[in-house]
């Protein structure tokens, strides 16, 4: 016999969503941030200054908007998720926390750095 499943709560689509967005919010910066290093070592650019200087600061931009992006996305995710009462909660809620969790750091950050 096989198992109907309930039409009153819909599938975990926003929930699914929202977990994958949570693993990457970690897994996009560490991975761009490590190409950049190789991309550094082949090129052997550590000891020119100014050129390894300005590369590794991109590296850092492009993975704070590599961290934005997915976690942005997850934290909306996790919001539609629980507002449809999807099945399988927890993972519209691991995905929120995670997810709103690094994006309430960055803001935190942000409003710190604006202090004079």
């Amino acid at each position: 016999m096989e198992a109907v499943p309930s039409p009153d709560r819909p599938r975990p689509v926003f929930g699914v969503v929202s977990i994958v967005c949570a693993v990457l919010t970690f897994a996009l910066p560490a991975v761009l941030i490590w190409l950049m290093a190789e991309k550094l070592e082949r090129e052997d650019t550590r000891d020119q200054g100014w050129g390894a200087l300005a590369a590794i600061l991109l590296a850092l931009v492009v993975a704070l908007v590599g961290a934005l992006v997915p976690a942005g996305a997850g934290t909306i995710a996790g919001i539609v998720g629980l507002a449809r009462k999807e099945r399988r909660p927890w993972m519209a809620v691991v995905g929120l926390v995670v997810c709103g969790g690094v994006m309430a750091m960055l803001a935190i950050a942000l409003l710190n750095s604006q202090r004079s």
